[in-house]
């Protein structure tokens, strides 16, 4: 019955006046506000160096319409490996076009890269050949011309920038050996072949015209060259060396008839020495040629038409392998039909192995960015920190009961020491309890933080929860207690509690979390009750939804805070006097 009075009395001292419920409620939820609308987006998030690239991923394939084909490559999986492969890059997707736009809009995001339905019937339609869609220009990749669109902000442009170059260089080893292998591919294509026939001319040689003519029956066709066989048998035929240092200009070049010739000798010829070597020159520079195709033909004869034409398919494809075999063998250090960069550099080094996950919106949404990931280390900070401002309304309650005397007359009344101590105890941590479950309830309906885990339920997160609520309760009070009965005056109380309160607040990450601190002064947190519940805080409100705590930290840190509350119980008992 005593003890119940003298609760109920405490507990109408600590909450008749408003003030208190001002310090208590009102100012973490100041705090709170006004830094959760100051602070950016990458607070309360672990550090991360890497570029952030989010790419918004809408190819549907190459198929009709821009339907997916079962078993065929997707090029925007092929974007996507490559980021991920590449060290620094921290690569996130959106699920649409609306939301991407929508969070550039809001400064929240610099640029994000969107490839549409069509990007990957775009990029297979990306080659050299005259009917390939050609998808760059001066300053890199066109990005329209393959179905992507880079979304910048304007505000943000060295940010867009770096954003921009990543997207630019990840297209170009997408995209260009693809186009290399392809055009590689072709050199074996039969219309290649054909068309490589009709360019390539070969000399016959001296006496073998009228075979060709009567056996071969392959057209002829008679050119003028100066090459180097004809300049050595010019030599040979004794024309000065001037002479041919004037011919030398016009090697590799061919005149289609004799006149043409003449004409070209007459530009760079004397009359003494045309008459003298001009009809040397001719004869000697006068090819008899004939084009591959006829000579593939000439070789395929014989048998039916049909033999001729499968013998001629065959031999036109052994051209074209051996035209690939030998600029392979020229190019060894590349594969040139590799349709991929790790293929085309035959680069055998693993990427960083990095992982390709979904964005998640760190900055929250609304006026009071509801849901941001600060608010998660925020609200249990300022939590923690005001709760142990409970020393000063303590302490200032036993100052007034001491002046006024209040404490001699139950030292003269029927009370025993215990329930003077239980009767402030009690209230306290009430008290206590009260300000920390509505400063987390306000943070889940106000701010919209999470409580635990998103897999937890949310009675899991209530049960986990509630010891460190409790004990953190208990450390506040037994400090609270302690410096009651330390303190005589207001100024004391001042000194021996909003001093030690506000410099184990600073200590224990209260103000500077600690994954901010320097890391050799991150143990110096556990030195302070604040340190501890804040270790078991972040265990259970890890700003990544998907983080698995570490119950035993947490049941760990709760055991010290409780012990904390208990030896400062057992120093207040020892040093109350009720007088």
């Amino acid at each position: 019955m005593i003890l119940r009075v003298l609760i109920t009395k405490e507990l109408r001292l600590l909450l008749r006046d408003p003030w208190s419920a001002l310090v208590l409620l009102a100012m973490p939820l100041l705090f709170i506000l006004v830094l959760g609308l100051l602070l950016g987006e990458g607070f309360g998030q672990k550090t991360d160096d890497r570029t952030r690239i989010v790419i918004v991923d809408l190819d549907a394939g190459a198929g009709e319409n821009g339907t997916p084909v079962p078993g065929k490559m997707r090029w925007a999986d092929q974007v996507l490996d490559d980021m991920k492969e590449t060290s620094g890059l921290r690569v996130e997707t959106l699920a649409s076009e609306e939301e991407a736009r929508r969070l550039v809009r809001e400064h929240r995001l610099p640029a994000v890269l969107i490839l549409k339905p069509h990007f990957t019937e775009r990029v297979r339609s990306c080659g050299f050949m005259r009917d390939n869609l050609n998808p760059f220009y001066r300053d890199g990749v066109n990005f329209e011309a393959v179905d992507a669109e880079l979304i910048r902000d304007d505000k943000q442009v060295g940010q867009v920038a770096v954003i921009e170059q990543v997207a630019q260089v990840t297209l170009l080893r997408v995209i260009l050996p693809y186009m290399i292998g392809r055009a590689f591919q072709q050199l074996a294509d039969p219309d290649f072949i054909q068309l490589l026939g009709e360019q390539v001319y070969l000399p016959i040689p001296e006496g073998f015209g009228g075979l060709f003519d009567s056996v071969f029956k392959v057209k002829r066709r008679q050119d003028y060259k100066v090459s180097p066989p004809a300049l050595l048998k010019l030599r040979e035929k004794n024309v000065p060396d001037q002479v041919i240092t004037k011919l030398e200009p016009l090697m590799d070049q061919s005149f289609a008839d004799k006149d043409t010739f003449e004409k070209k000798l007459a530009q760079i010829l004397t009359e003494e020495e045309r008459g003298t070597y001009e009809s040397k020159i001719v004869t000697t520079c006068r090819e008899d040629t004939v084009n591959l195709n006829e000579m593939l033909k000439a070789a395929a004869g014989g048998g039916s038409k049909d033999l001729a034409d499968a013998r001629r398919v065959d031999y036109q494809s052994r051209v074209g392998k051996g035209v690939q075999g030998a600029i392979n063998r020229q190019f060894e250090k590349y594969e040139l039909t590799g349709m991929t960069w790790k293929a085309l550099t035959r680069s055998k080094e693993e990427g960083a192995g990095g992982e390709v996950s979904e964005h998640e919106d760190a900055g929250g949404s609304g006026l009071l960015n509801r849901g941001a990931y600060r608010y998660q280390i925020l609200v249990p900070a300022y939590t923690v920190m005001f709760s142990f401002f409970l020393v000063l309304m303590v302490g200032w309650i036993f100052v007034s009961e001491r002046r006024q005397g209040t404490l001699k007359r139950m030292r003269l009344a029927p009370i025993t020491r215990a329930e003077v101590l239980l009767g402030k105890l009690i209230p306290c941590l009430a008290v206590s309890l009260l300000q920390g479950t509505l400063l987390l309830l306000a943070g889940k309906l106000i701010f919209g933080m999470r409580w635990g885990p998103e897999r937890w339920s949310v009675g899991e997160q209530v049960v986990t929860l509630a010891p460190v609520v409790l004990s953190t309760s208990l450390a506040a009070m037994g400090l609270a207690i302690l410096v009651a009965a330390l303190a005589r005056t207001e100024i004391q109380v001042a000194l021996l509690g909003a001093v030690p309160v506000l410099i184990l607040a600073l200590i224990g990450g209260c103000v500077l979390p600690r994954e901010f601190m320097p890391e050799q002064t991150q143990s110096l947190t556990l030195l302070s009750p604040h340190g501890w519940a804040l270790q078991a805080y972040a265990e259970l409100l890890d700003p990544n939804p998907k983080s698995d705590p570490n119950l035993g930290i947490v049941f760990r840190a709760c055991g010290v805070l409780a012990a904390f509350g208990a030896g400062t119980v057992g120093i207040a008992w020892w040093r109350l006097r009720l007088e």
